[in-house]
């Protein structure tokens, strides 16, 4: 018997496998909006650690991170098992203004001196940590003339995969932020291509980036990553276990009261805690943007991204190299601009869940296979196994 032929139903069934495997590929690639509203998650249950003090405040040193986040178009995320996490945090100050200051929001406790959240002795630390229940305060403010607030030089934050990072088909990388229920706030976000290990600094940026930016009303959100104005790229606020009191005890909310704290040496937080202003009913919002819509390319290898002011205006995306460059990276961010309250939930490269259909097809195609294989030792003759 001609061996081609006894091998035919199974080349047809691969061949259908990988028209399947295609198709879903092809799916997946279809979704045209740029950010992703997250509408709701799941959390880890709250973890209480032993207090400390530093700076005169109490830490009472509760914890919670993102188990699952899900968007406007029904994606849900694993944000926990299928996440790749950066390997560092770099925080990018320019040379002109004085203060070389770093906020912190915490969630209040009984005091404005006791907070739930959790001490963290570097900046680094802290936003790779993963506690949504500690967030950065004002992050890019270098000018707060005329208003309460706190001010400090940061440019830019670059979170870095120092051995690179190959992007995978649905990747996404997320962004929560601490404001109030009518609005949150702005930034800039792009992904960089080329990586100084000398240094430690960005070389290349694959664009300019995507400006997110939001409207007073979070119900309104199109999630379309353009222009200021347009449409809220955020979703509603979340609902979180806040924690009360001692131990774990928690109450479901979407807002709580949050304490900003000031600290004055640069990216380290040790030590000089100053409590600058409560402020009440703030809650997280996310939103998520595929790294696709982010200039990049399934299989592409890239080292990490870089989030800024919305008031960072680069022509081109070299543009973006020098955060020390007045020109493009503005040395009077003021408040508006640069009030950006990033949760500590961050630098992660984040998988889709794959929905049932796609499972389904994986199943189908496995099936295909083995039906040709089957096919094939049913057609077999004796004299064929005497060969």
């Amino acid at each position: 018997m001609n061996r081609a032929i006894a091998f035919a139903p199974m080349k047809s069934a691969l061949r259908q496998v990988f028209a399947l495997a295609f198709l879903i590929a092809v799916s997946g690639l279809s979704l045209s909006a740029q950010v992703l509203p997250v509408v709701s998650w799941t959390l880890s249950p709250i973890t209480n650690s032993t207090d400390s003090v530093s700076g005169g405040i109490t830490y009472l040193n509760k914890f919670e991170t993102v188990n699952t986040f899900t968007t406007a178009d029904g994606s849900t995320y694993f944000a926990q098992s299928s996440a790749v996490q950066a390997d560092h945090v770099y925080v990018r100050r320019n040379a002109v203004t004085a203060s070389n200051s770093f906020g912190v929001m915490s969630v209040q406790s009984t005091t404005s001196t006791v907070v739930q959240g959790t001490y963290y002795s570097t900046a680094e630390q802290m936003l790779l940590s993963g506690n949504i229940l500690n967030t950065t305060a004002d992050t890019f403010t270098n000018d707060t003339t005329g208003v309460t607030g706190r001010s400090s030089n940061v440019e830019r934050i670059d979170f870095v995969w120092t051995a690179g990072y190959t992007v995978l088909t649905g990747d996404v990388v997320s962004v929560f932020n601490v404001d109030p229920s009518t609005s949150q706030d702005d930034f800039r976000i792009a992904i960089f291509t080329g990586w100084d290990s000398i240094n430690n600094k960005p070389t290349s940026y694959v664009t300019t980036g995507l400006l997110i930016n939001t409207t007073t009303s979070l119900s309104a959100g199109t999630g379309d990553g353009t222009d200021a104005g347009t449409g809220a790229d955020y979703g509603s606020l979340l609902t979180t276990n806040y924690p009360t009191g001692t131990g774990t005890a928690s109450t479901s909310s979407t807002s709580s009261t949050w304490s900003i704290l000031n600290y004055t040496n640069g990216d380290s937080i040790t030590g000089t805690g100053t409590v600058v202003f409560s402020s009440a009913n703030q809650g997280i919002g996310g939103a998520a943007i595929k790294l696709s819509d982010l200039g990049v390319s399934t299989g592409q290898t890239i080292y990490g991204y870089s989030i800024m002011a919305p008031d960072v205006t680069p022509l081109v995306a070299s543009d973006l190299v020098d955060w020390n460059n007045s020109t493009f990276y503005p040395t009077n961010t003021n408040q508006t601009e640069g009030t950006a309250d990033f949760s500590t939930f961050g630098g992660r490269f984040i998988r889709p869940i794959p929905e049932p259909s796609t499972y389904g097809a994986i199943f189908m195609g496995t099936g295909l296979v083995a039906y040709g294989l089957r096919r094939r030792r049913l057609s077999r003759s004796p004299a064929d196994d005497r060969e």
